[in-house]
């Protein structure tokens, strides 16, 4: 029994070395960590050559991110950071990065990483919680919601937006000899004198007119919706029509978050518009399960309950800031 049951032990204590390397690698690279820590993380390399090896590993796969902090970071999470690693012990280190290695690995697949750019790149832009309305320069109006970014390019030619993250409302005032396009993933949607909501999604772009029409254009496809329509695109082209027509896509103006058949990793991806902190799946199936809901914007870990209770899940919190979705 012991021959057989050493190598899935060591593979338990690598994967344990990981986590923490991970758990170091994402607090070293906010620019927060404290002396202290940086002394605890030069004890924790000399301890074993395996965390030093693990760590250089992560530095060569995540070297892309530069960095980025998370613009949601507050101080009351650096202090638990604080808290939890001014005194270190070998067990500590190796085993309190294990829900911080999980999350992170949940940020990849979750879509935060890409957020991050698009708040940079952003003319308009929304945090966490935050819905803002901007008046264009032609007399048009954009509400944009949570957590989104949007891109202006206006010329004499066109009037062009780039929805880089998140949703938006255009309410377009026509001009005779300037087109106003919006731009969102591989399509674009042309407005006459209309409103209509863009929403870009982890893996597709939904788009809902309220009032007048639109042009949705693909590399091979075009398409006129009019009002009360909505329709969604992805890399591979147009999605069938939208049965709530654009109730779903606008319920957002009303404090609400509407949800017809809905994958749940759209659905933790707005959800994440409006929570402060970070809802993360634990394991990256659980983005396929279908979701049919009515949620209030303004409570976000209210859905998240509804969630655990009407699926497979189990929900795990973290402090107020991390909430972690397994399989139940």
């Amino acid at each position: 029994m012991l021959p057989d049951a050493m190598p899935e032990a060591a593979g338990a204590v690598h994967d344990l070395v990981r986590e923490a390397a991970v758990a170091w690698f994402v607090r070293l690279q906010s620019d927060v960590a404290s002396e202290a820590e940086h002394i605890a993380f030069a004890a924790w390399l000399a301890a074993d050559p395996l965390h030093g090896a693990e760590y250089r590993r992560l530095g060569g796969i995540w070297r892309d991110l530069d960095a980025l902090p998370d613009p949601r970071t507050n101080v009351a999470r650096q202090a638990a950071w604080q808290r939890g690693m001014l005194a270190p012990s070998r067990r500590r280190l190796l085993l309190g990065g294990g829900a911080l290695a999980a999350a992170s690995v949940a940020v990849a697949y979750a879509g935060l990483g890409r957020q991050w750019p698009a708040w940079l790149a952003g003319d308009m832009v929304t945090g966490t919680g935050e819905r803002r309305s901007f008046d264009l320069a032609d007399g048009s109006r954009v509400d944009l919601d949570a957590g989104s970014a949007l891109k202006q390019s206006f010329s004499p030619a066109e009037r062009r937006l780039t929805l880089l993250e998140g949703r938006a409302r255009f309410s377009v005032v026509a001009e005779n000899t300037r087109p106003f396009v919006v731009a969102c993933g591989n399509g674009t949607v042309q407005a006459l004198a209309t409103a209509f909501v863009v929403h870009r999604r982890a893996r597709s772009v939904a788009v809902a007119v309220q009032q007048g029409s639109v042009q949705v254009t693909l590399p091979m496809q075009q398409l006129r919706l009019n009002g009360g329509q909505a329709i969604a695109y992805d890399a591979a082209g147009l999605q069938p029509a939208q049965r709530q027509g654009d109730e779903a896509e606008t319920a957002w103006l009303r404090g609400k978050l509407v949800f017809e058949d809905r994958p749940l990793g759209d659905v933790v991806a707005d959800l994440n518009r409006y929570r402060k902190g970070m809802i993360l799946l634990r394991d990256e199936k659980l983005a396929s399960l279908r979701v049919n809901g009515l949620f209030d914007l303004h409570k976000p870990d209210a859905a998240l309950e509804a969630l655990a209770v009407s699926l497979p899940l189990r929900l795990q919190k973290i402090g107020g800031f991390l909430a972690l979705l397994h399989p139940a």
